[in-house]
């Protein structure tokens, strides 16, 4: 007679090993950020300590600290960053709302969309505004034509160039990030609330919206976090009030050679940065950044925070009832019926602007290159093929584009293979030290 089958303990040390041996495909990434980042970050640390004179030294922070020309930057920074983020929320939640709610084949060619000016050049997209929004350009020319303004407006090198330029910039990357978070909301539980007798705006604004952010959220902290390290979009389309606090750094690197102070301000820019990163924690829960729900943190809003919150959304679904209430009755007999097709309507409207905002701009680089002039104008003068021939005909452009291809080829290849095995260990396992992981590998 055989014997019984009882399940058998395994021993604390054979399943400690068996969850190391689970987290051995975020090894290469870990060893790779190691290596090309917080090694070279640790250097640059150590140069902003040390003197003239090879000895340890205060006198870069010093110098960083008694001028406010240099706070003063950095608050520049963080304001356009703020409305930077503030802006591709705003414009990105409806587009992520309709690509995570509308049917897969729509999804795919709105999704295109999205990814086409994700795919061009920050340079090339930079351009493109400056042909489109300069004093000869195409938005000028049209004002001007239309009668609205009889000369041009100065819409670059000012606060509202930069703006236009960053938003058009990393508005893609708020889209994707909170279409990933809002596509695993049960898409049952609003028409369930309208069989409840919740008005849209209600079932929206209880229901939808507080489970759809944690995705605004993380899409808050990385464009915020982006918008802080851009300089090309500030540099080309911002004006000397506009200096962001990378330009400073570049500048002392390149032009001055001042290593020292460039990795005070680079220190600066990093310290400001893991504040941002600490406070998210605290709120939210950088689980978050990977589409989980929030962590039940309280922090610093406590209790009472999460009580304005639902009062908050409270109001606005009640505005937003009154809003569709008055707008039934101006287009029907019967306002207490509301018909979904028309806020669906105003929906693809809004959206179908935006990605116009997104895709159109970068399509006006191409009648440019075209033109026979030596200078940029709207429209482009005359047709030429000069500017091809001097590209074709030039070692030097493509050698260039030869590498630039090489460097983008084989970056895509090694980023896949360490990072999608990473990404497979942060999202499905849970192990001690998981946030701070996290918050290391997102660091860069």
């Amino acid at each position: 007679m055989s014997a019984p089958i009882f399940p058998v303990a395994r021993a604390p040390s054979v399943r400690r090993s068996r969850r190391v041996r689970a987290l051995w495909p975020i090894l290469p990434l870990l060893a790779f950020l190691l290596a090309v980042f917080l090694y070279p970050v640790a250097q640059l640390l150590a140069v902003s300590f040390t003197g003239r004179g090879g000895g340890f030294s205060l006198d870069f922070y010093g110098r960083l600290f008694s001028s406010s020309v240099y706070v003063q930057t950095l608050l520049i920074t963080f304001k356009i960053a703020g409305w930077t983020t503030l802006l591709c929320l705003l414009g990105g939640y409806p587009v992520a709302y309709l690509l995570a709610t509308t049917k897969p084949g729509t999804r795919g060619l709105l999704m295109l969309c999205v990814l086409l000016p994700f795919w061009t050049s920050f340079l090339v997209r930079t351009f493109a505004w400056i042909v489109l929004l300069g004093r000869n350009g195409a938005v000028n020319k049209l004002l001007i034509s239309l009668g609205i303004t009889d000369a041009p407006i100065a819409m670059i090198y000012n606060f509202t160039g930069v703006m236009v330029g960053m938003v058009h910039a990393l508005m893609p990357l708020a889209i994707l990030t909170m279409t990933a978070v809002m596509q695993q909301v049960p898409t049952n539980l609003v028409p369930a609330a309208a069989t409840l007798g919740a008005r849209g705006g209600q079932a929206f604004w209880r229901i939808y919206f507080p489970l759809s952010l944690p995705g605004v959220a993380a899409a808050g902290l990385l464009v915020f976090i982006t918008a802080l390290g851009f300089f090309i979009t500030p540099a080309l389309l911002g004006g000397p009030r506009e200096t962001m606090i990378t330009q400073v750094i570049i500048e002392n690197i390149q032009a001055m050679l001042n290593w020292g102070f460039a990795g005070a301000v680079s220190m600066l820019l990093l310290a400001t940065s893991l504040v941002v990163f600490i406070l998210y924690d605290r709120l939210l829960g950088l689980s978050t950044l990977a589409g989980e729900a929030s962590q039940g943190k309280t922090g610093a809003l406590g209790r009472g925070g999460a009580a304005v919150g639902q009062v908050l959304l409270g109001t606005l679904g009640s505005i937003c009832d009154r809003v569709a209430s008055g707008w039934e009755w101006l287009l029907r007999p019967r306002p207490d019926h509301p018909s979904p097709r028309i806020s669906r309507g105003v929906l693809r409207t809004t959206v179908f602007a935006i990605l116009a905002f997104l895709a159109v701009p970068s399509f006006f680089v191409v009648p440019i290159s075209f033109s026979s002039a030596a200078f940029m104008e709207w429209p482009p003068a005359g047709f030429s093929l000069q500017w091809y021939e001097s590209y074709f005909g030039s070692n030097l452009w493509i050698s260039a584009t030869i590498r630039s291809f090489a460097a983008a080829f084989l970056t895509a290849i090694l980023a896949t293979l360490i990072g999608a095995p990473a990404a497979f260990v942060l999202v499905r396992q849970s192990f001690a030290g998981k946030t701070a992981v996290l918050a290391f590998v997102l660091s860069p």
